[in-house]
């Protein structure tokens, strides 16, 4: 192999740690400033340059020579296969519907977490101290957590093994399922005149544990072939559409999941809560509905056909491989999902300063509604920052700058418990930033950040620990709030803003500094890296990929060379591997 980073192939294992002082005071520029230049639309080629891939071997090329230089004419500039896409309006509307019916289901995953609260107000009304004074009342919440951490151990697994579609099917069905039968939940005993559970929260918490199930089989399944789709579109693209896609369907989840509540309780009235809390869940069995029947059109990925393992998947070199990244990774979404499901207990200090304590149903599901609706500019804005500055510096400095808003939150607290208002855009602020930041990032980087071959299995490691963090968060908020002086002191309420905010800073460092490069010509050269470094521990290439397919799409890159032959468009494809 020729001009080949030695790092890689001299040490695999550690290939992404710093590997001087300079390196770990300069990684966070040197890597980002990389990823500005490949993310910035103006750095293009000229238009009509379509970009060929090639018959025989590709060369790994890492000597750091930036594949924009402007000195380059169009005809020195060096690209990757698939590095920019020239597609129809049509043909990017069609990718764009095919990542929304891949990823878009996670939508769900919002809606069902936001529906806990719901079934709780629901269930407290209804039997009051018999369920406020069982185990039930941590338990509604908390098993759909170790569901969904089952769940995506499960869909990541099956995604690497036996393709992302049929996963897809498994869990879809299993969401209409058990959404149904939540909503329709009995007890051997249950009555409501006079209210008696006689089993009722036994079956909604085993419900809900399968429910959580269907909900984190998706995460893995969904986000692997909507990267494997978005492959098709420019790269200065993917990144966006990809967080609209995952992230902000979770949050619109959480939306209209309140929103649908809030209404549902209008109509009926605040005397019919029964009624409320099963109506608003099982409307949400209507959209995995949806999805399922989009998704029985569905085809497999190119992507992952070409680059499956067909026999065994290599576990065992891909975590050696990848550990420190899964670590990093980890790490954030771990912080972040404390940070994000800890903080949406503080909607009930609003609710008591403007409703005295005692607000009704509608009040409180409206309010629940606004809280969410915080989420939504995040999400969006964060997608086209990430599209424009890379996933290195949108998810790291966001997250510090939500950490400092955090900071003067947890400072001035005392001030804002007596203005409301002034809370209430703090707030709305502190979760916005939240998901512009790393609510984003953590999908995006679990994803890209490994070749199509291995996602699933990195991705699962990755979200499963996440997940972790937001169970944590309903264990440690309440205790750290208790030992700072309780929920009637400032310095108890202002805890929580003081550790995820220190937490925030640390993930913020993280990324910045031990992420590894996320520009699109390091991304494109990982799965050949990944390739070299299987092959030189005794893995049998020729077992990757159907080659089927592979005939297919090496006619059609023929027919396409054909084409811009007549065009007379310039194009250098990359080197050999040797």
């Amino acid at each position: 192999m020729a001009d080949v980073d030695q790092r890689y192939i001299n040490h695999p294992y550690t290939r992404d740690l710093p590997f001087s002082v300079k390196e770990l005071c300069t990684n966070w520029y040197t890597r980002s400033s990389k990823e500005v230049i490949s993310y910035l639309p103006m750095m293009k080629p000229r238009q009509g340059a379509v970009i060929s891939g090639n018959s025989g071997k590709t060369e790994l090329h890492t000597s750091g020579e930036s594949e924009f230089n402007s000195s380059s004419s169009d005809s020195d500039v060096v690209e990757d296969e698939n590095q920019f896409v020239n597609l129809s309006k049509k043909e990017q509307r069609a990718v764009c519907w095919n990542m929304f019916i891949a990823a878009g289901n996670l939508f769900s995953d919002g809606f069902a977490n936001s529906n806990t609260s719901v079934i709780s107000l629901g269930l407290s009304t209804v039997y009051g101290d018999e369920y406020t004074n069982s185990t039930a009342i941590g338990n509604v919440s908390s098993i759909v957590f170790a569901g969904t951490i089952l769940g995506m151990i499960f869909g990541g697994l099956w995604a690497d093994n036996w393709g992302r579609k049929s996963g897809l099917l498994v869990s879809n069905a299993l969401l209409i399922v058990f959404i149904i039968l939540c909503a329709g939940a009995w007890g051997a005993h249950t009555t409501l005149n006079p209210p008696k559970e006689g089993g009722l929260f036994a079956a909604i918490i085993a419900y809900r544990f399968f429910l959580g199930v269907g909900i984190g089989a998706e995460y893995p399944l969904g986000s692997a072939m909507s990267a494997d789709v978005s492959q098709h579109m420019q790269k200065s693209q993917r990144s966006k559409w990809f967080c609209w896609f995952t992230n902000c369907a979770i949050d619109w989840g959480f939306v209209l999941s309140s929103f649908i509540a809030y209404i549902v309780a209008v109509i009926c009235g605040k005397n019919h809560i029964n009624t409320i809390w099963r109506v608003t869940v099982g409307i949400g069995a209507i959209f995995p509905m949806i999805f399922f029947v989009l998704r029985l059109f569905m085809k497999e990925g190119d992507t992952f056909k070409k680059n499956r393992f067909t026999k065994k998947v290599p576990y065992v070199l891909i975590y050696r491989y990848y550990w420190f990244r899964i670590l990093i990774i980890s790490i954030s979404w771990f912080i972040y999902d404390i940070s994000a499901y800890g903080f949406s207990s503080f909607s009930s200090i609003i609710l008591a300063n403007v409703e005295g304590g005692s607000p009704s149903v509608i009040q409180t599901l409206g309010w629940n509604c606004l809280f969410n609706v915080f989420y939504l500019p995040g999400c969006m804005l964060g997608g086209i920052f990430t599209a424009t500055y890379g996933p290195r510096l949108t998810g790291g400095v966001g997250v510090i700058v939500q950490s400092i808003i955090g900071f003067a939150m947890a400072g001035a607290f005392e001030t804002l418990r007596k203005h409301i208002a002034g809370f209430t855009v703090m707030f709305g602020i502190f979760s916005t930033l939240g998901e512009f930041a790393l609510g984003n990032q953590m999908g995006l980087l679990a994803t890209l950040s490994f070749p199509p071959e291995c996602r699933g299995s990195a991705y699962f490691i990755c979200s499963v620990i996440g997940k972790v963090g937001a169970f944590a968060s309903g264990w440690i908020f309440p205790r750290l709030i208790t030992h700072a002086g309780g929920y009637s002191s400032t310095a108890g309420l202002a805890s929580p803003y003081w550790l995820s905010c220190s937490l925030g800073c640390f993930a913020g460092f993280l990324i910045l500094v031990f992420l590894h490069p996320m520009d699109a010509k390091s991304q494109d050269e990982e799965q050949m890296k990944f390739r070299f470094y299987l092959e030189q521990n005794g893995f049998d290439l020729t077992t990757l990929g159907d080659h089927v397919v592979e005939a297919e799409v090496e006619s059609l890159q023929t027919e396409n060379k054909s084409f811009e032959g007549k065009e007379n468009t310039k194009v250098r494809t990359n080197s050999t591997i040797e």
